[in-house]
């Protein structure tokens, strides 16, 4: 319905600036520290405990919000079906967000970005055709891998753009 899809909608798009602000903070601190503001560091990894625990307060808002909303209507929240499987995301989110924090400071933003938003896309297009077995058909799979590739050279394009990096791919 229309209501259904505006509403998945508005939460995409506030995702997606979520998405897009997650490392503005921390950077707005390394760049003061690298213009001499003494009271911040320049290292990406000194600002992931605290990067950590806002994303974890939020959550827990979030949370907390959402078992309240079910209580007052007279539901259970659902608790022991999403808890693993949120725990184990969340790991995994946590070590690519560290991943992240090092290629931003080793790389800077416009050579990490496109490196850490394509090769997950890949990786769940892999896993949609080999586990899931999404993508059928000859075509599919041949437009798929020619995709893939395109996406992996300008990838490789953009890092090998980077001042001082060697331009071999």
């Amino acid at each position: 319905t229309g209501g259904k899809f505006a509403f998945g909608f508005t939460l995409a798009c506030v995702a997606g600036v979520f998405y897009g602000t997650n490392f503005n903070p921390p950077q707005r601190l390394i760049d003061e520290a690298t213009r001499g503001d003494k009271s911040h560091s320049i290292h990406a990894l000194d600002y992931v405990f605290s990067h950590f625990c806002g994303i974890f307060f939020a959550t827990l808002t979030y949370f907390i919000v959402y078992c309240a909303v079910k209580q007052s209507r007279g539901r259970k929240p659902q608790l022991p079906p999403c808890v693993l499987p949120a725990f184990g995301s969340g790991l995994m989110w946590g070590i690519a967000q560290i991943c992240w924090f090092v290629a931003n400071e080793r790389l800077s933003f416009s050579v990490s970005f496109p490196i850490i938003t394509s090769v997950p896309g890949l990786v769940g297009a892999l896993w949609g055709v080999l586990v899931f077995g999404e993508i059928k058909g000859r075509d599919n799979i041949t437009l798929l891998v020619a995709s893939g590739v395109m996406r992996l050279v300008a990838v490789g394009l953009i890092a090998a753009s980077k001042e001082g990096v060697p331009s071999r791919l």
